[in-house]
């Protein structure tokens, strides 16, 4: 093997469990609180330093700049490990409540 190979990160990423719900691009992603992240490769700890504030999957694949499916996996492996608490997307329901748009955009004209 050519010393110039590199090994894909997703080889090293067990396939996600199905214990919970998905985690998808839009998905929500935070640390635990008292997360200790010994131990685990160098990408894993950069992610899981990202997560001290809720960000989005997709915003964390960017930053590190990751495929979004090996974020994906590597996050659900950290969240089955306990390191990670994740929230699922909205529901069609939850998206199309007024009431709950509403406030997101006082939110983002507060900002």
């Amino acid at each position: 093997m050519p010393a110039s190979r590199r090994t894909r990160l997703f080889a090293l990423v067990p396939v996600p469990s199905a214990a919970g719900p998905p985690l998808a691009m839009h998905s929500f992603v935070t640390a635990a609180p008292n997360a200790q992240p010994r131990g685990l490769p160098a990408e894993w700890r950069a992610a899981l330093a990202m997560c001290e504030a809720p960000r989005a999957v997709a915003e964390i694949a960017a930053r590190l700049g990751l495929p979004l499916v090996t974020v994906i996996a590597m996050l659900t492996e950290l969240a089955d490990r306990g390191l990670l608490h994740h929230q699922p997307p909205m529901t069609e329901h939850q998206a199309a409540d007024v009431t709950f748009l509403r406030r997101v955009r006082s939110g983002l004209q507060a900002l």
